[in-house]
């Protein structure tokens, strides 16, 4: 089916009947990085959901890890519209550690109108918190026009991506 991956047709139909916010608390229970951050959005977007997630317009394509000339976009979504959604991953549950993230994707937004012109630029930072850490973080974000979206942090999911990751060293 096209899919660079070692799990077979009925793993990934477990997988895309999971809740994404407990397939994002798993995640990153195991491994706490930005690359287990974004691991969670190329599922998301396997299946469908990211753009549910981020609340944006239907993505028409995507890219991961684009360089521009002021760093390097997460993922860079595309839209159907002529717009475009930065998004900036973080991997650190403390909010004075996820708020660079803010100042970057102004910086990428810069680089972003200069090369591609889009329509309009969404700009996205997505970290896995608490609800009750992010007050301050959620009203920064407010003020700069960038949507924060959380992923819920909750231990006990870790369960479910283990039994998944055996189901795929079993199969793979």
């Amino acid at each position: 089916m096209g899919r660079k991956s070692k799990l077979t047709d009925a793993q990934w139909g477990r997988l895309s009947g999971l809740d994404w916010h407990s397939i994002a608390n798993g995640l990153l229970s195991i491994s706490n990085n930005e690359n287990a951050v974004i691991q969670v959005l190329r599922l998301m977007l396997i299946f469908g959901h990211l753009h549910r997630l981020l609340k944006v317009r239907p993505i028409s394509r995507y890219r991961f890890e684009v360089t521009v000339s002021t760093g390097r976009i997460d993922l860079l979504l595309f839209h159907d519209d002529g717009g475009v959604s930065i998004v900036e991953a973080k991997a650190d549950r403390a909010p004075r550690d996820i708020a660079p993230g803010i100042g970057q994707l102004f910086m990428y937004e810069a680089a972003v109108h200069k090369s591609m012109r889009p329509a309009y630029v969404n700009k996205i930072l997505i970290a896995p918190i608490r609800p009750e850490q992010s007050v301050d973080l959620t009203r920064a974000c407010e003020l700069a026009d960038v949507q924060f979206t959380i992923l819920p942090v909750f231990e006990d999911m870790k369960r479910e991506i283990d039994s998944i990751r055996t189901l795929s060293e079993d199969h793979g």
